[in-house]
């Protein structure tokens, strides 16, 4: 079973995973609204039991974890919102 976090040799380059689509949004968000604020630190995306995705800030210092539901695992489109 393929998942958002496995990437798969393709033509050319490799296929997209989380982190991809993430790298994806942030350049696109930074062409349309201007350069992020840098001094915040993205530690990675990980999967929480909570009920819902969200960002948590560790530590209080500019860290940014995204958590994600385990639901979402093997969509990488996010298609089916039934959290």
């Amino acid at each position: 079973m393929d998942s958002i976090f496995k990437s798969q040799a393709i033509t050319n380059g490799h296929s997209w995973t989380i982190t991809t689509k993430f790298g994806h949004i942030l350049k696109t968000a930074e062409e349309k609204y201007g350069e992020r604020d840098k001094s915040y630190t993205l530690l990675g995306i990980e999967l929480t039991n909570q009920g819902n995705p969200q960002i948590w800030y560790p530590g209080n210092c500019k860290n940014v974890s995204i958590q994600i539901i385990k639901y979402f695992l093997n969509d990488l489109n996010f298609n089916t919102c039934r959290y």
